[in-house]
């Protein structure tokens, strides 16, 4: 049987945390760079969506939306289009936004 205070290998953040609660706030805590960061995104994203005439809605789920983000959490967006392949088969529109950056 696993010992509660030891977290099983492969278990990720989850497991550490579950293993070690007084390290959780530490963890979790998201720098102001990481909320700039994000910030920045997401004025992209807006931005770029008013642009396209095909974009319909442009939409933010998981974590950030929840305010549950913590700094290994990514941003999850969700674009309504017209017509979807362009955005299926292509990579420019995450260029635009500035993947990579």
């Amino acid at each position: 049987m696993a010992r509660p205070d030891v977290a099983c290998p492969g278990a990720g953040i989850d497991g550490l945390l579950r293993a070690q609660p007084q390290l959780r706030s530490l963890l979790l805590m998201v720098t102001d760079e990481r909320r700039w960061e994000v910030n920045d995104l997401v004025e992209r994203a807006v931005a770029w969506a008013r642009a396209r005439s095909d974009v319909r809605a442009l939409g933010m789920v998981g974590s950030w939306a929840r305010g549950a983000e913590r700094m290994d959490s990514d941003v999850d967006l969700v674009v309504v289009a017209d017509d979807v392949q362009p955005y299926v088969r292509g990579e420019e529109w995450i260029r635009a936004l500035g993947a990579g950056r």
